[in-house]
C-alpha cells in the first residue's frame, strides 16, 4: 500500500538477501499491475534500474549503496506512457543510454558516475521495447549501432552522441507496444502487433552512409509485447498473438532469412508468454 519502488539482492547460490533498498515513486496506477516492468542491468561492479514511472537508479552491487538516483520524466518534463516503463537500461562505455519519449527527448543517455544527462535525440514517443547494441553494420573503428523501436520506426544511433546512423520505417500503433527486436548476425528481425514482423538487411556503401533492406514481412507474424529469441543465425523464435475469437500465445520457429515457418506450437500462453532460451537447446517459457 505505497507507492514505492524496491531493488533486491540476493545470493544466486542459497537464495540468501543480501541488501535491498527502497525508494518513493509517484503514484501510478494501470489494470494490468503497477509493479516494474525493465530488467535491471549490470555493468561491471554497478547495478541500473530503471521503475515503472521513470526513476532511474545506479547501486554498487557488492553492498547495495545508492550511487545515484534521478527521476527522468520529472527531470526532463517529459509525459510518462500509459503502459509505464518498460525499457531495460543499456550500459555504453560511461553511458546508461534509455527510451523516454518526447520532442528532443525519445532517446536519452545518463552518464554512469553521476546521472547528468549526457545527450538527448529524437521526438519520437516511447515504445514498451528495449535498445539492443548492434554489431551487424561493420564500420572500422566506429562504436556498434544503439537500436530502438519507436511508435514511427526501427533506429540505429550512435552511442557516443547519439546522431542518427539508419533508420527503417515501422508505423504501428500510437500506444508504441512492441516487443525488442532480436538479432541474427547482420540482420535485424523487428514485429508489432498491427504489422507483423519484418527482416531487415544493412549495407554500408563507401559513403559511409548505411542503407537498410527490407528481406521479407509477414503480418500473421505479430507480437505484442513477448519478445522473440535468435538462436544461432539459422532460426528465429517469436511469440505471436491473436485476439479473436479467443486471445492466444503462439510460438513459432521462423527461417531469419525468407520468414519462412519452421515449426510451431498454439496455446502456450494466454495472448501473452515470455521466452528465454537455455544453454542445451530448450526454451524456458512463463504464460
Amino acid at each position: 500500500d505505497k507507492d514505492e519502488e524496491e531493488v533486491v539482492c540476493y545470493d544466486a547460490k542459497d537464495g540468501k538477501q543480501l541488501w535491498r533498498d527502497a525508494y518513493p515513486r509517484a503514484v501510478y496506477r494501470s489494470a494490468v499491475g503497477t509493479g516494474p516492468r525493465a530488467t535491471p542491468t549490470v555493468s561491471g561492479k554497478r547495478l541500473y534500474t530503471f521503475g515503472i514511472t521513470g526513476v532511474l537508479s545506479c547501486y554498487a552491487v557488492e553492498d547495495g549503496k545508492r550511487l545515484w538516483q534521478v527521476d527522468a520524466y520529472k527531470k526532463l518534463d517529459a509525459n510518462l506512457p500509459t503502459f509505464g516503463v518498460c525499457c531495460s537500461p543499456l550500459v555504453v562505455g560511461d553511458l546508461v543510454i534509455v527510451s523516454v519519449g518526447g520532442k528532443g527527448k525519445c532517446v536519452v543517455a545518463f552518464d554512469t558516475a553521476t546521472g547528468e544527462v549526457r545527450w538527448q535525440t529524437l521526438d519520437d514517443g516511447a515504445s514498451s521495447s528495449s535498445p539492443i547494441l548492434f554489431n551487424g553494420v561493420k564500420r572500422e573503428g566506429a562504436l556498434p549501432d544503439v537500436v530502438f523501436m519507436t511508435p514511427l520506426r526501427l533506429i540505429g544511433l550512435d552511442p557516443l552522441d547519439g546522431t542518427m546512423r539508419w533508420e527503417f520505417p515501422i508505423v504501428f500503433q500510437p500506444a508504441g507496444t512492441s516487443p525488442t527486436p532480436m538479432i541474427l548476425g547482420d540482420q535485424i528481425i523487428a514485429s508489432t502487433i498491427s504489422t507483423g514482423a519484418v527482416g531487415i538487411k544493412f549495407n554500408l556503401g563507401d559513403d559511409e552512409k548505411v542503407t537498410t533492406k527490407e528481406l521479407w514481412r509477414d503480418k500473421q507474424l505479430s507480437a505484442y509485447f513477448s519478445s522473440g529469441v535468435a538462436v544461432g543465425k539459422s532460426r528465429a523464435l517469436l511469440i505471436t498473438n491473436v485476439l479473436d475469437p479467443i486471445p492466444n500465445a503462439t510460438l513459432r520457429c521462423v527461417d531469419p532469412s525468407s520468414g519462412k515457418e519452421i515449426w510451431k506450437k498454439s496455446g502456450i500462453g494466454y495472448f501473452h508468454a515470455g521466452l528465454i532460451r537455455m544453454g542445451d537447446g530448450r526454451l524456458l517459457i512463463l504464460d
